[in-house]
């Protein structure tokens, strides 16, 4: 029964009212990681985590977009879980190659971390746009799950 109760609170959710909170809830990191003695460590370690989110968030969102939008998965769902592991390996590998030339690893991360808000953010543009099937629309899908896994793959080895 109580169960039941909070999920109808959460009926009222919104996209602006789930933002609004992970907005605040940053900036309460933000200035708790402050006051710690070693924050790069500790912010590592949480950016390391919102990471692995958002690559899982990613690739759940996509899944069941492409469902939604095709109607069948179940054939493909190893291609694109594939397509999104290999975007891992591609980054992975692209950045260990060249983890001596970085000259300043925290401004990358800080980079990479910016280039996951903005995909992100144009991924809930594109889910919320794609209401039309395009002969190029099966490629965008798949485009889509590999910058995901490119993006964690550049992370996680820096």
């Amino acid at each position: 029964m109580r169960l039941a109760g909070f999920l109808a609170a959460l009926e009222n959710l919104t996209l602006a009212k789930i933002s609004i909170f992970l907005a605040l809830l940053s900036a309460l990191l933000f200035f708790i990681f402050r006051r710690v003695p070693n924050p790069v460590r500790l912010s590592s370690a949480y950016s390391i985590a919102t990471t692995g989110f958002f690559g899982m968030l990613a690739n759940l969102i996509l899944i069941f977009g492409f469902q939604v939008f095709y109607g069948y998965l179940y054939h493909l769902i190893g291609i694109l879980i594939s397509i999104f592991m290999a975007g891992i390996a591609i980054g992975s590998i692209f950045i260990s190659r060249n983890i001596e030339k970085i000259k300043n690893p925290l401004r990358l991360l800080i980079k990479l971390e910016a280039a996951i808000i903005l995909f992100s953010a144009i991924l809930a543009f594109t889910m919320v746009k794609f209401t039309q099937y395009t002969p190029h629309s099966y490629l965008i899908f798949l485009s889509l799950f590999i910058l995901p896994g490119v993006l964690m793959g550049l992370e996680f080895p820096l």
